[in-house]
């Protein structure tokens, strides 16, 4: 694997083994995450108790499955899943309405396909996995089941990190994740020619970094700008190619592989619910000139009917009511709630850092100041409860699942749903 060595890092570097040390080291831990969280909303995370041989099991797992014949990948075509899972070609997936170069494997909690007529549509999203037979990817599940566990417990322990540096009570998020919707791909994008001029995106900003990596004058998009909808993605890569949008030099920096650790960024429901205080950042791939990337991204996602409404927690001072739109969305409406909160360039520790580890210190969030909406690309509508954005993220990148599996619905643009008709019985 081609990693660069910890110096040359262009994200923060956060030490997770701190959490575990003197009482000083997780202060200084904790208020370095705070920190990293509002910006860039992005960083490296090492000495984070995931295994090297987890890892690498993982990625040659991947590997493995990828150099099979198409026909045998189109076992598991994720065309015949309504929940989304499977294997997805080069070129099937849609980022902003442009199709993205890789292929995939899309994983999820294992569960059945239970969702009635009456569920709300996102429940859709819960069945099992589609794996192929053992004798054509041999060790391939394994392998990836155990990452996946090991991830779960990284994630965990950000959480409440996170948590602590926010000054919120420890136990905010449980019944968020009591049951999360945990979701991973694992992907391949394949070597760019030399020839390939680097891909633009119709959603997102188009002014890209002066670089001397080759990769930048000759590359293609592999996926194009966006923001992840969930809470938290984890990420682990094997050469570069993620590059982050940088608003403050209008610029895409890109993120090397740093030896031995993974790659963190927040997802669009933490910005909610710290009122834009943490940053769902803006990110997007290119594929290396000569040479195909292997990335595993894994999201770790609430319960699919949680609601940042739902959430009771004191909002610290330091946040002001600014001017923007919010929407929350029961199927086919729409309520906009004007103004949301956006942080104190300067907040007050004390402020932010208040006493609310009591139940009497915790108050219910007013909708405006529950949610921000601060993108940074147009026609990203972001609803309170997280199934309709995970939702919304899948249904517009992959119509033909629509068509197929939920021909009830009709999609819009930004991803909301509107039902026109009965329920598919997938």
């Amino acid at each position: 694997f081609f990693f660069a060595p910890h110096g040359m890092s262009a994200l923060p570097v956060v030490d997770l083994s701190l959490l575990e040390g003197s009482p000083e080291q997780v202060q200084a831990c904790v208020a370095q995450l705070r920190a990293v969280c509002q910006d860039p909303g992005f960083f490296y995370v090492v000495r984070h108790g995931v295994p090297s041989d987890v890892c690498r099991a993982a990625l040659q797992a991947a590997r493995d499955f990828f150099r099979l014949p198409l026909a045998e990948k189109m076992t598991i075509d994720y065309r015949n899943s309504p929940s989304f899972r499977g294997y997805i070609q080069l070129d099937a997936e849609l980022t902003a309405g442009a199709a993205d170069h890789r292929e995939q494997i899309e994983l999820g909690v294992e569960r059945a396909y239970t969702a009635t007529p009456t569920d709300p549509v996102y429940c859709r999203l819960h069945g099992p996995n589609q794996w192929p037979r053992e004798e054509l990817c041999p060790g391939l599940r394994p392998a990836l089941e155990a990452f996946m566990a090991h991830l779960e417990a990284l994630t965990r322990r950000l959480v409440g990190a996170i948590t602590r540096s926010l000054g919120w009570p420890r136990d905010v998020f449980d019944s968020w994740f009591r049951d999360p919707n945990i979701q991973m791909k694992i992907v391949r994008y394949p070597p760019a020619a030399a020839s390939t001029g680097a891909g633009g995106d119709a959603a997102g900003p188009t002014t890209d970094a002066a670089s001397s990596s080759p990769h930048r004058a000759a590359a293609a998009m592999g996926v194009g700008a966006h923001s992840d909808s969930g809470f938290l993605t984890v990420l682990l890569q094997d050469r570069a190619g993620l590059e982050v949008w940088r608003d403050d030099v209008s610029q895409w920096m890109q993120v090397e592989p740093l030896a031995d650790s993974f790659v963190v960024n927040l997802g669009e429901m933490l910005q909610i619910v710290t009122s834009g205080r943490y940053r769902a950042t803006v990110h997007r791939v290119v594929s290396p000139v000569g040479m195909d990337r292997v990335s595993i991204p894994y999201f770790f996602n609430p319960a699919l009917h949680v609601s940042a409404e739902a959430l009771a927690v004191a909002i610290p001072e330091a946040l002001h009511i600014g001017t923007g739109k919010v929407h929350t969305q029961s199927l086919g409406k729409e309520a906009h709630v004007d103004g949301y909160a956006h942080p104190d360039p300067d907040p007050d520790p004390s402020a932010l850092h208040g006493d609310c580890g009591s139940d009497q210190s915790l108050t219910q969030l007013d909708p405006a100041q529950a949610f921000a909406v601060s993108q940074a690309f147009a026609g990203n509508t972001l609803f309170s409860a997280y199934g309709w954005n995970a939702f919304k993220s899948l249904a517009r990148s992959h119509p033909e699942v629509v068509r197929r599996h939920h021909p009830d619905l009709a999609v819009a643009a930004d991803g909301s749903c509107t039902q026109i008709g009965p329920p598919s019985q997938s």
